[in-house]
């Protein structure tokens, strides 16, 4: 899976980044989220995943796409648009929508990404998105048998939905598939 990250937009929800941070401190969080994605792919050696970080450039250095010390992740500081504008762009060039993850919690790119047939995860989503994807999934069966009641149990239960009895001559029946209740129509006035 490929995963197109609103960056600014990320580093609001999970580090609480306010809009007026020191562009030093911008470098330190943009660093901190390269590191953290890389790790949790790193858990996951199994897992396809490629990650495309973008975000504003007039918050950063601007510049076209970068590669970053993680070969697995792309850094892309956007020129003449924003980090939204540029995922939207993405998204419409995109020839494989559903191998497309949008992470943003952006109003927008959630209805863009909804348009095109992408799946989108929401910021805090991310990681449990990214842990859970990389693992094979497992058939969950179990087997289903019928519950045998004692006459005593159902009488409890009887007397618990049908108090004096009103009402269970309806139900009678319901072990049979089927088994169709009979609903009374309305009388017209």
């Amino acid at each position: 899976m490929h995963y197109l990250i609103d960056g600014y937009n990320i580093l609001r929800a999970v580090r609480k980044l306010s809009d007026s941070v020191p562009p030093g401190v911008l470098e330190l969080e943009r660093n901190w989220l390269l590191k953290h994605l890389h790790e949790l792919l790193k858990d996951n050696p199994g897992a396809n995943h490629e990650i495309t970080i973008v975000y504003d450039a007039k918050r950063g250095i601007a510049g076209p796409k970068k590669a970053s010390k993680y070969p697995e992740i792309a850094v892309v500081f956007t020129t003449g648009s924003d980090a939204d504008s540029y995922i939207e762009m993405a998204l419409l060039e995109e020839r494989f929508p559903k191998a497309l993850v949008v992470v943003s919690d952006d109003k927008r790119l959630i209805k863009a990404a909804e348009k095109k047939g992408c799946l989108q995860v929401g910021c805090l989503d991310l990681e449990f998105h990214l842990r859970d994807n990389s693992k094979p999934k497992e058939e969950l069966h179990i087997p289903m048998k019928p519950i045998e009641l004692t006459p005593d149990e159902t009488a409890q239960w009887e007397e618990l939905f049908f108090p004096e009895g009103k009402g269970k001559e309806e139900f009678e029946g319901l072990s049979d598939p089927f088994f169709r209740p009979k609903i009374k129509k309305p009388k017209k006035n």
